[in-house]
C-alpha cells in the first residue's frame, strides 16, 4: 500500500496543544492523554487512506479543495465524562 506524507502545521499543532491544555484544565489528564493519543493516531493514519473525510461545506462553497475535514468523537467509545463542549473535533 502507498504511504503519503502527513504534514501536521504548526497552526493544527497549536490547536491540538490548545485542545490538550483545556481538557487538563477542566477535566483530567487522563481524558487529555486519551483524547490526545486517540488525535495522534488518527492523524497519523492518513498516510495510508489520505480521500478519508469532506471537504468542509464552509470551503467548498468557495471552491477550495486543498483540505478535507474528518471527525473525532473523543467519547464515543472512550471517556465518558469530557466536558460536552468536546463532543466533536474537527481536523482540517
Amino acid at each position: 500500500m502507498k504511504k503519503y506524507q502527513v504534514i501536521i502545521t504548526s497552526e493544527a499543532e497549536k490547536d491540538i496543544l490548545d485542545i490538550y491544555d483545556y481538557i487538563t484544565k477542566k477535566d483530567t489528564l487522563q481524558n487529555a492523554e486519551y483524547v490526545l493519543d486517540n488525535l495522534e493516531s488518527l492523524i497519523l493514519s492518513l498516510d495510508e487512506s489520505p480521500e478519508r473525510g469532506h471537504y468542509p461545506p464552509e470551503l467548498s462553497v468557495q471552491g477550495i479543495k486543498e483540505f478535507k475535514e474528518i471527525t473525532f468523537k473523543p467519547y464515543s467509545n472512550g471517556p465518558h465524562n469530557l466536558d460536552s463542549r468536546l463532543s466533536d473535533f474537527h481536523l482540517h
